[in-house]
């Protein structure tokens, strides 16, 4: 089974679909970095992380890039 490791969503939720419709469906999704700040979306990402949340192996939240 292949692991993604995907960064820095940003709350750009448009973006984040399109890279994961490229992403085999058995694949497991590692994320890393901020989900919401500066992108108009950060409740769409949001709720696309906790809705598909039995398919992620790791889950690291980060409040900025200074902490």
């Amino acid at each position: 089974m292949n692991h993604y490791i995907i960064g820095d969503v940003h709350g750009e939720y448009d973006m984040l679909m399109r890279l994961v419709s490229k992403i085999p469906c058995e694949a497991k999704l590692i994320f890393v970095g901020d989900f919401v700040d500066r992108g108009s979306r950060s409740v769409e990402v949001i709720r696309f992380v906790n809705v598909n949340i039995g398919c992620l192996v790791c889950i690291v939240y980060r409040r900025g890039g200074s902490e």
